[in-house]
């Protein structure tokens, strides 16, 4: 049985909290993969997310799904990294989700960030 360690790391910084979970597979052939959110926030302007595969044994090439629960992603579908645009609407609690496939699918292999936490 595969067991998963789940880390969750809250940074507080001058304009908000942001929230960035860790998945850590026990298989060394499995990769780590973590979401980062945001480090600086501006009214107006898209905000940023990035996911990080590290270690493990690609099967075949690393492609990226992104799904967030508030504005759009204008920028970076199927990329490592995305930019999601508000609309006008207040950063608070937006989360940006990734699945990461071309990895082993006994693997982990989906890692989220939320910023804006207040």
């Amino acid at each position: 049985m595969n067991r998963i360690l789940i880390l969750t790391i809250l940074l507080l910084t001058n304009s908000s909290v942001i929230e960035s979970r860790y998945q850590t597979p026990r298989d060394p052939d499995c990769p780590t993969i973590n979401v980062t959110c945001p480090e600086e926030i501006e009214p107006g302007k898209p905000l940023r997310f990035k996911a990080n595969v590290l270690g493990g044994k690609p099967k075949w090439e690393i492609t990226y799904n992104w799904t967030v629960d508030k504005g759009t992603i204008k920028f970076g579908q199927g990329t490592s990294t995305i930019e999601v645009d508000l609309e006008g609407k207040d950063c608070k609690g937006v989360t940006a989700t990734v699945e990461v496939n071309g990895v082993d699918p006994k693997c982990p292999r989906v890692a989220s960030c939320s910023s804006c936490i207040r």
